[in-house]
């Protein structure tokens, strides 16, 4: 979708399904996107879209029961197709951690209880580098401090239990940059922590990212975080992007539905209380035999009978890097013009 310049990563046609007793789930399903190096692309949608799912098949992390099929291109220290490596072989294994960092969401459940946080990146940091035991633990305090870690020497031999909220999930980013990756992917890397907080850790990792040069595949469903994190958004709906473009284009003409809905949502500053928040209606349907139609119809105040449950809406280039999955999408931008924006 965008120029071949520098690329990092790229995603072709990503499908990921599950088979269950009541059919196929269809968690992801024909995903494309690449990622530019240094760039940082947002990945957002609400629960159930198959953010995470698209996350984990890049690391080959996916449940054994899942079939992935599609390519993954990482054009790391060497070209390669992740979807064709061994999950469990000595080539994955050397590019997670070291080239393909991960965040998570809960740094309390990703630590293990039982070894303190400086082993854990310490361990890190002796499978994928040559530093012996006494470097490897000076780069891990180094690290602690760079992350803004208070008194790092001491710590490095806290327990995960030890730490509040916020200097775990300062940790973890730690652990994730302790490689130099060329690839760190954030799994809603703030959801939770509260607000003053969360905005430290956004803070840094913009700081962080401009040190170290690395990209970060960010995912998250608050466009909010977007707008302080990202260069281009590819917003997901089950398992498929519908809509995809820079940054800005997003938030000054978003053309999708869904977008809007997820823009609309987004309590506002000195917003009047005539002037409520729009939730979008209805959940993320069950992707298990769904229907040849939108999967955003029954949830749409632009969809139309006879147009919107006519097939699956292509994604198509409706201005210079901009894609929309919308059969009304000329309809929705009229509207729009009208007033029914997003502002």
């Amino acid at each position: 979708m965008n120029e071949q310049q520098e690329i990092l990563l790229q995603v072709n046609n990503l499908k990921v399904h599950f088979e269950t007793d009541d059919g196929t789930l269809k968690a992801v399903d024909g995903v494309s996107f690449t990622l530019q190096k240094g760039e940082v692309l947002g990945l957002v949608g609400e629960s159930g879209c198959g953010k995470s799912v698209t996350a984990q098949s890049i690391l080959g992390l996916t449940p054994s029961i899942g079939k992935v099929s599609g390519e993954i291109n990482f054009f790391g220290a060497k070209p390669v197709d992740m979807v064709k490596l061994n999950t469990r072989g000595h080539e994955i294994n050397g590019i997670r951690g070291k080239e393909i960092s991960m965040i998570f969401q809960e740094p309390m459940t990703s630590f293990s209880p039982f070894y303190t946080i400086g082993n854990q990146i310490i361990e890190t940091v002796l499978l994928h580098t040559d530093r012996d035991p006494q470097a490897a633990r000076t780069w891990t305090i180094d690290l602690l401090r760079k992350v803004g870690i208070a008194n790092p020497e001491k710590r490095v031999d806290s327990y995960p239990h030890e730490m509040s909220g916020g200097m775990r999930q300062r940790a973890m980013i730690a652990m994730a940059l302790a490689c130099n990756p060329s690839l760190v992917i954030a799994d809603e890397p703030t959801t939770s922590l509260d607000v003053t907080i969360q905005g430290q850790v956004l803070r840094l990792m913009n700081k962080l990212k401009t040190e170290t040069g690395a990209s970060i595949l960010f995912i998250t469903h608050d466009l909010a975080v977007v707008a302080q994190m990202c260069d281009t958004v590819a917003v997901m709906y089950l398992g498929k992007i519908v809509e995809y473009a820079p940054v800005r284009t997003i938030y000054k003409a978003a053309n999708h539905p869904y977008t809007l809905g997820l823009y609309n949502s987004i309590p506002k500053l000195g917003a009047r209380a005539k002037n409520p928040l729009s939730p979008i209606p209805g959940t993320v349907p069950v992707p298990i035999n769904l229907p040849k139609r939108c999967g955003f119809m029954d949830r749409c105040p632009w969809a139309e009978k006879g147009v919107c449950d006519s097939g699956i809406p292509p994604l198509e280039e409706i201005n210079p890097g901009h894609f929309v999955r919308c059969f009304r999408a000329e309809v929705v931008r009229e509207s729009i013009a009208k007033g029914m924006s997003n502002e």
